[in-house]
């Protein structure tokens, strides 16, 4: 973040609006554009950490950049208040959050359990699902998780929970 300070004010802003763009599925930030204040070594990190940045002021309503760009703060307000709306937007579209694991497929059976060792007669239907994750470094993973119907109807009203939780910040 410390290649932030080597930028003038109006190229930070540039640069912020440009990250912004980019998160929200248009053209970001070129190196060449910045080339001649920031090196090859120093963009990669700064681009990312921006992202991050911008996302966790979004989610925190909390401006506390790190000291290298401190004092470029007003910037980051200015740029933040202009484009709210599409951060929004950005991050639940993307289940924001750095860091995270995220759905990436699923797939469902139901089965009916008609016994077990202990016992003889259970006849009970059981939903088994699989889901593949894939977190942010890239790695996937199965999970499998088998659910009774009681189960099945506390999964179903968390999902429901969470989707009204995405739409309220959507919107």
């Amino acid at each position: 973040m410390e290649a932030l300070a080597k930028l003038d004010e109006l190229n930070v802003e540039k640069l912020l609006h440009e990250v912004i763009d980019g998160l929200s599925g248009r053209a970001g930030p070129r190196f060449t554009s910045y080339a001649k204040e920031i090196s090859l070594a120093e963009w990669h990190p700064l681009h990312h950490g921006l992202e991050g940045l911008l996302a966790k002021i979004l989610k925190t309503s909390e401006f506390d950049l790190p000291p290298a760009v401190a004092g470029q703060q007003k910037i980051f307000k200015a740029v933040v208040a202009a484009r709210q709306d599409e951060l929004k937007k950005v991050l639940a579209r993307n289940g924001v959050t750095t860091g995270s694991t995220r759905i990436e497929d699923f797939d469902w059976n139901v089965k009916m359990a008609l016994a077990s060792d202990k016992i003889s007669s259970i006849q009970q239907p059981l939903l088994h699902l699989l889901l593949k994750t894939k977190s942010v470094g890239g790695a996937g993973a199965d999970v499998n998780i088998e659910l009774d119907a009681a189960q099945l109807a506390r999964l179903i009203e968390t999902l429901e929970a969470a989707q009204q939780a995405a739409l309220e910040v959507q919107f």
